[in-house]
């Protein structure tokens, strides 16, 4: 008998089981590239390219409303066209991505969980599209540049509060 203890052997086919606890950052895939984009992005801008260049990109690729209301018209980069999407990828500091960051964590996992991927990104470039509305029509001659993910983000709160009901 102790000899079958001894030798005993697990079959093959019998693997250990995984620990039964979720990892320590469970996020859904879109909320975690979102995430990791915004931060690669903002190393890339802060940490690679000159004060004069990142003050060209925020120029660029950050709204700026006067470049979209006519009243006072600039010379606009051809890039500009996309800044209405591109600014919410932009931060201009390391507090600023890491409470960005942060909400998106807390509100965009939950949206995304319930809406589901395609819905989810739909919505978050929509709701950063309806932030901008105010901004236009609060500051329409502005020539300073709007960054960050804040506007999308107070979009996915709304929807946080939609789902608490």
């Amino acid at each position: 008998m102790s000899d079958n203890i001894i030798n005993f052997k697990m079959p093959e086919d019998k693997k250990p089981e995984k620990p039964s606890h979720p990892p320590l950052i469970n996020l859904p895939p879109v909320t975690k590239y979102l995430i990791m984009g915004m931060i690669a992005i903002h190393v890339f801008v802060s940490l690679i390219l000159s004060p004069d260049t990142r003050a060209e990109v925020f120029y660029t690729l950050g709204f700026i409303p006067s470049f979209w209301t006519g009243n006072e018209f600039l010379d606009v980069p051809p890039l500009s066209i996309l800044s209405p999407l591109t600014y919410m990828l932009l931060h201009g500091s390391w507090m600023h991505i890491a409470m960005n960051g942060a909400m998106l964590m807390a509100f965009g996992s939950g949206v995304e969980k319930w809406m589901g991927a395609k819905k989810y990104i739909q919505f978050f470039i929509l709701c950063g599209l309806i932030s901008l509305i105010p901004e236009l029509l609060i500051n329409a001659t502005s020539q300073s540049p709007i960054i960050g993910a804040s506007g999308a983000e107070s979009g996915l709160f709304a929807a946080i509060l939609i789902i608490l009901q």
